[in-house]
């Protein structure tokens, strides 16, 4: 259901009944306000606090469209009815029924191309007119100058009669007992003008509704800290996750925003996402960084109406899956229920399809089954029992810090102890020296 809103001055009353009329036939899903004033300050007053609340604002004419956009800011979608060749001619049409001479009447608001348009679907030439018309839409005073130049028309005899726009126009005319006709618009221009804007919100929430993002988290420890030592092994792993993000984000054509040490942004479309994700049920992205990293990563997918509704949802998916302390995805589409956990490839293997060794690392650990593989296959194929962490580090192809922090789950879970420490040169850091105590299996 969309809301309208229509400022109608009180002298025109007569587009009010049409529109009802039209909206109660054929827009049935438009709920209708309308906006009803005396005065355009009255009218600036009233819509000043209360804008937000629709979808779309209509005005009667440009004038005071104008002078509305000159004194309040708009906040949502605004439109007047157009000066449509069809509303003068409707105009002429009432001018002629009422014994007026068609060719010498006094206009104000439209353009003389418009009006000689309109004077064309009655076959009379242009160049067969000396209309005066008063359109000067920039003049402050336009009501004053424009009633000024009506009155001076009709005492001059060069206008039979005078058609308005302005409703200012309208009421001091009515005051002097003046006639006049008010173009005002037909039932095909409000018509038409009602249909072009619910296209517009449709296709505005076609558009917005394809705003997604992917909120991605490194799951370093607390104490992981550039502050800490061995920044530069720390920046080497920094890099290597950059790399494979960039390149994810690259297949979507998303743009990076880098939040934090921690966390990245991708800003791509829904339609791009469903199907690099396989209706978001697959998540690549999470076997590329558990390859470069042994840290867990938590991933959140998000859309909204706008970028700002995206990033939100994205970011709430990701807390849920951060629950699961290890590779994991949510899902938050349209302010739904997050659907999830998605899990890597790697940790999706049933706990059946793993040896009984890996499940019992894993549940102590915390440790991926990929990297647990990993580190399995090059102890027993560089027949290793003692190494230290810059070996373990080149061996398996990850950064040092991320070695350190492997050694660290082992010797906290009896997998590993430190056997003694060496100290290279005379005053060199003291480099540790770990001895494996991993149970032996069948691969």
């Amino acid at each position: 259901m969309l809301k309208f809103l229509f400022v109608l001055p009180l002298s025109f009353k007569e587009i009010e009944g049409k529109i009802r009329e039209l909206i109660y036939r054929e827009f049935s899903y438009i709920q209708d306000e309308y906006l009803i004033y005396d005065t355009y300050e009255s009218a600036v007053a009233q819509l000043a606090d209360n804008q937000q609340t629709y979808d779309s604002i209509f005005f009667a004419g440009p004038y005071i469209y104008n002078y509305m956009i000159s004194r309040l800011r708009q906040l949502n979608h605004w439109s007047v009815f157009p000066r449509s060749s069809n509303t003068m001619l409707r105009a002429i049409s009432k001018a002629a029924l009422s014994g007026w001479d068609i060719l010498r009447l006094s206009i104000d608001t439209y353009s003389k191309h418009a009006v000689a348009e309109a004077y064309q679907e009655l076959s009379i030439r242009e160049d067969t007119l000396a209309l005066p018309v008063y359109n000067d839409m920039d003049d402050m005073d336009f009501t004053q100058n424009a009633l000024q130049y009506h009155l001076e028309n009709l005492k001059a005899g060069k206008a039979s009669g005078i058609i308005t726009v302005s409703s200012g126009v309208v009421s001091e005319l009515e005051k002097r007992r003046i006639p006049y006709i008010a173009a005002v618009p037909t039932l095909d221009t409000i018509r038409e003008t009602l249909f072009n804007t619910v296209q517009y919100h449709r296709a505005q929430k076609n558009i917005l509704g394809q705003i997604a993002v992917i909120y991605i988290n490194i799951n370093f420890p607390p104490e992981h800290s550039l502050l800490l030592s061995d920044e530069y092994s720390f920046m080497l792993e920094k890099m290597k996750i950059i790399k494979e993000v960039y390149k994810y984000a690259d297949r979507l054509s998303a743009s990076v925003a880098e939040e934090s040490i921690y966390n990245f942004i991708l800003f791509s479309t829904y339609g791009a996402l469903d199907l690099e994700t396989a209706h978001f049920r697959k998540f690549e992205l999470l076997n590329w960084l558990e390859r470069v990293t042994c840290y867990s990563v938590s991933i959140g997918l998000g859309n909204g109406e706008t970028a700002i509704d995206a990033r939100h949802n994205a970011f709430r998916a990701m807390l849920r899956a951060k629950n699961h302390e290890q590779n994991a995805a949510y899902v938050l589409i349209n302010g739904q229920e997050p659907m999830g956990p998605y899990l890597g490839d790697t940790v999706q293997k049933q706990p059946e399809d793993l040896p009984e060794e890996f499940q019992r690392i894993m549940s102590k650990t915390n440790i991926s089954s990929n990297t647990i593989h990993r580190l399995y296959t090059w102890v027993l194929k560089e027949n290793i029992d003692f190494f230290t962490s810059k070996e373990l580090a080149d061996g398996l192809k990850m950064s040092k810090r991320s070695a350190d922090r492997l050694i660290e789950k082992l010797l906290s879970a009896d997998l590993a102890v430190l056997s003694t420490e060496q100290i290279k040169g005379e005053r060199g850091r003291p480099t540790r020296i770990i001895r494996l105590n991993l149970p032996k299996f069948e691969s």
